[in-house]
């Protein structure tokens, strides 16, 4: 692979190997131990691979001793034993319609008489339950979260990019990202009305989870020590992606968002999110989202095999500190000329794919210095509403751009003409302050929001070590949340802990 060097990750997402020569702190809150349980499911029809050796010859030798990094070749012991069971996961069948309805962004609430499809839900989340929550240590009902006296507020000048990185498209064996990485910058076309063909195929909800599903904040944690060694996580307060906050903002606005399910883990002084109870791999058959973003955006001359741009930006919310991780469709400069055609548009990984590819999960991931740090103010998101004659109304997804602090939106309005979209026109909108306006009607369900993560965080704190995490579920449509212990408890604690104790402060970047 060209374009620069090839290295495993330092430290925090390498092998059980090198974690267990490092000692652990007994002295600080919320110490994590070695598992000494050993059955973890891992996942069905898994191919696989050999494994490809890191580099060859001295070149890769020296620069890793410069970097301070292990050049040994990583274990394999920190795998998934055989599975047990079925995980249960939320979701329906691929071959039924499934639309998260959080994304539809019609601003409409489900239907209060629960289908067939939420009924079934509903039944897995029970059995969820059964399976893998224990006692329940705290009850959250809306209406008795207390607002936070201090105002939460969107503060361009407080926000701070920690890391950004791509997956590598290859399914080649490896774990690969691209740090910076970098988004695909948005091409406005000039010949509109332009036609695209209606989505069809599988698109991944989440590389991270898809990649990475025992460890998925691991890619986050690689691309800091590259970016950021010398960060340290002791005053961050909650760590998330930018989808489990807006489905606890939910909750807090006194939406029915139910069932859902939601891991959570106290590490050290950090409580962090993992989705859980997904399916990441969703066939799309209707619509011209992903390809309306793929004809209309155009990658740098180095991403072309790149996937999905990731950042975690750092800001406060109130009075805690948060880092959210949220994915980036594309970036805005000035208008530029430069159209994709069909053939060039094709090449670009992000294309739907046909069938759902088989990743192996066991490599750690890597990196590869490969594009270039894009200010957060350049983020832009990338929407579609269909065309209504009587007026097509706005795309609703303040929340969306507010938590990852996204100012520019493009929605493209479009029709379906024999089983293809036309995109009639482009509208664009610096939607900071139709933002802003939105965070003062919603001032309330903010701080409430700020008051939930407070009690987590103090619940879990509370209890006995050495690893402190549970399951907080919302069982019925629009029943309370219940935080309950977790029976099994994760093993991605560990992993991330590592990250929160002792970051590298031995990377640096390698010249390509």
């Amino acid at each position: 692979m060209d374009g620069g060097v090839l290295l495993e990750p330092p430290q925090g997402g390498a092998s059980d190997k090198d974690s267990k020569k490092r000692p652990q702190p007994n002295d600080i809150e919320g110490d994590i131990e070695p598992r000494t349980d050993t059955k973890q499911a891992k996942p069905r029809n898994r191919t696989r691979r050999p494994r490809k050796a890191l580099s060859t010859g001295e070149l890769l030798e020296e620069a890793t001793k410069k970097a301070g990094l292990n050049s040994a070749e990583p274990s394999d012991s920190n795998q998934p034993a055989e599975e047990e069971d079925e995980e249960l996961v939320l979701d329906d069948d691929d071959d039924e319609e499934d639309v998260d309805e959080r994304e539809n962004e019609d601003g409409e609430d489900r239907p209060k008489v629960p289908t067939a499809k939420m009924k079934k839900r509903m039944d897995t989340m029970a059995k969820i339950v059964q399976k893998e929550a224990g006692h329940v240590i705290l009850t959250l009902e809306q209406h008795d979260l207390t607002p936070t006296p201090t105002k939460v507020t969107w503060d361009q000048e407080e926000i701070q990019l920690l890391c950004s990185y791509n997956w590598q498209g290859a399914n080649d064996g490896t774990n690969t990202i691209f740090v910076p990485g970098g988004p695909a910058k948005f091409v406005p076309k000039t010949n509109l009305p332009y036609v695209i063909e209606e989505d069809s195929g599988f698109q991944a909800a989440d590389y991270n989870y898809v990649r990475k599903p025992w460890d998925p904040f691991a890619p986050l944690f690689t691309a800091l020590g590259v970016m950021n060694p010398g960060y340290q996580f002791w005053d961050v307060d909650v760590l998330a992606d930018r989808n489990n906050l807006r489905i606890l903002l939910e909750f807090c606005q006194g939406k029915a968002n139910g069932p859902l399910r939601l891991d959570v883990h106290m590490v050290y002084n950090t409580l962090v999110f993992v989705r859980k109870g997904e399916k990441f791999w969703r066939r799309q058959s209707h619509g011209i989202g992903n390809n309306f973003e793929k004809n209309f955006t155009q990658p740098g001359d180095d991403m072309e095999d790149a996937t999905s741009h990731y950042r975690a930006i750092r800001y406060p919310m109130g009075p805690l500190g948060v880092v959210v991780r949220f994915e980036a469709d594309a970036y805005f400069e000035e208008p530029a000329s430069d159209n994709l055609d069909p053939t060039e548009a094709d090449a670009v990984t992000g294309a739907l794919l046909a069938e759902r590819p088989r990743y192996d999960f066991r490599p750690p991931v890597r990196f590869l210095q490969k594009g270039h740090i894009i200010p957060t103010a350049q983020m832009a998101e990338l929407k579609t509403v269909t065309h209504r004659e009587e007026g097509t109304s706005a795309v609703t997804c303040q929340d969306q751009l507010w938590f990852g602090r996204t100012t520019h939106l493009f929605t493209g309005v479009y029709k379906m003409e024999d089983g293809k979209g036309k995109v009639l026109r482009i509208k664009y909108e610096n939607a900071k302050e139709r933002v802003d306006r939105w965070e003062e009607k919603n001032q309330d369900a903010l701080r409430k929001l700020v008051d939930l993560l407070t009690r987590i965080r103090a619940a879990l704190k509370q209890q006995e070590g050495p690893v402190r995490a549970g399951l907080l579920v919302r069982e019925s449509r629009d029943g309370p949340l219940v935080l309950r212990t977790m029976l099994r408890k994760s093993h991605i604690i560990g992993k991330t802990a590592a990250w929160f104790t002792r970051l590298p402060s031995a990377v640096r970047w390698l010249p390509k």
